[in-house]
């Protein structure tokens, strides 16, 4: 997926982690090239953010900001964005990162990743200390 012609590479509810690089990498500028979402803050199961208009904002969490686990997803008509995850739900780890879809189906980079201000601790964290 590169190239100044490259449009319309919709990468969507994926999971792809553990590379040590970010959870989408789309080298080169081509001609649909989206910047990424700017996470302003996140807590326990909310969070917002800016982006551009009328996209497909997704929410993946991750150890390490990579996006191991898909969380949600939403339209954003404006370019600010409030997001939540259903009532009693939390994000499933501590650091969580986005990228946006458009209409045309040109997708963004992720964010980077932002910890959320939740005093949880996770079990996998906690576990690999032992």
């Amino acid at each position: 997926m590169a190239g100044t012609t490259t449009v319309s590479n919709t990468v969507t509810q994926d999971t792809i982690h553990s590379s040590g690089l970010k959870r989408t990498i789309l080298p080169g500028v081509g001609a649909g090239k989206l910047p990424s979402p700017t996470i302003i803050g996140a807590m326990c199961d909310e969070g917002g953010g800016t982006s551009g208009s009328s996209l497909r904002i997704e929410v993946f969490s991750d150890r390490d900001g990579q996006g191991r686990f898909y969380e949600i997803s939403w339209g954003s008509s404006s370019g600010s964005f409030a997001f939540s995850l259903p009532a009693g739900d939390l994000f499933h780890y501590p650091y969580v990162t986005l990228p946006a879809t458009d209409t045309s189906g040109n997708t963004s980079e992720c964010s980077g990743p932002v910890r959320f201000g939740c005093p949880l601790s996770f079990l996998p964290d906690v576990m690999k200390r032992y």
